[in-house]
């Protein structure tokens, strides 16, 4: 296990083209924590801003919300012959009232 400072490292999440995204804890806290750190020694201001950015638009960021949508998305692809199996019954349904508008329609002629 890697020590970054007060941080011990645990695992590597994911590793971009700039940044390295670390899972781990703090030493003093046994917290656990998401580390991003950047792989360039002199990065440019532009990447600096964007990782400021990044870490000051994360307390407004709703995880709630976001929880909700993936656990949504992860049940239909879980489930995915749902629809394929309601449409024979909705496509019958859809005939029938087609079929009875047109009944509807020739008796008016």
């Amino acid at each position: 296990m890697q020590i970054f400072g007060e941080y011990q490292i645990s695992d590597t999440l994911h590793e971009g083209f700039k940044t390295v995204l670390y899972q781990g804890e703090k030493l003093n806290q046994k917290s656990s924590i998401i580390l991003k750190l950047l792989k360039a020694k002199y990065p440019t201001v532009k990447t600096l801003a964007r990782l400021k950015h990044e870490y000051l638009i994360r307390p407004n960021f709703n995880y709630q919300s976001l929880g909700a949508l993936t656990a949504g998305v992860a049940r239909e692809i879980r489930n995915p012959f749902k629809c394929i199996n309601n449409y024979p019954e909705t496509s019958v349904k859809l005939t029938e009232e087609l079929l009875e508008g047109f009944d509807q329609i020739t008796e008016c002629l």
